[in-house]
């Protein structure tokens, strides 16, 4: 959910000229963020995210109501686009050459192809990473603490 939301504001950002030739968008997940995806709901996170919803903050049963449905395209509404997003635009991929093995990919299209893409990392106990590209801080990691700070 953080990935989505990140990229979901990145796209709140652009000029509205660039943004309205915008035809679709495109998730790749890549490591165990596609082989359970599904089951672990990877896909309804991103897409609230990318439906504006905070993981902060976000309604509980929100990823209970988010569902792809393979006839009928969700509408996001993304800046001053609505674009149509489909169960085939999230892509479950095998192998892949990342920094992270969990890794996703985000893209934004447009007529002459990718206007916006940025690569997530997935490292574990929520923590986000990212490459490239402004955003906001996605670490959500905890800092180290040494056990003796903890029992003491």
């Amino acid at each position: 959910m953080k990935s989505g939301r990140d990229f979901h504001d990145l796209i709140n950002g652009l000029d509205p000229a660039v943004l309205a030739g915008a035809s679709r968008l495109e998730v790749n997940l890549y490591g165990s963020l596609a082989a359970t995806g599904k089951g672990h709901g990877t896909d309804r996170a991103v897409l609230a995210g990318l439906m504006g919803h905070d993981p902060e903050v976000f309604p509980p049963d929100i990823l209970d109501v988010v569902r792809l449905d393979t006839h009928t395209p969700l509408v996001l509404e993304l800046g001053t686009r609505r674009l149509p997003f489909r169960a085939v635009d999230i892509v479950f991929n095998d192998g892949g050459d990342f920094p992270f093995s969990n890794t996703m990919i985000i893209r934004l299209h447009g007529p002459r192809g990718v206007i916006l893409e940025k690569e997530y990392y997935s490292v574990g106990g929520a923590a986000v990473l990212s490459s490239g590209g402004a955003g906001r801080n996605q670490s959500g990691a905890c800092p180290d603490i040494h056990m003796n700070t903890l029992v003491n």
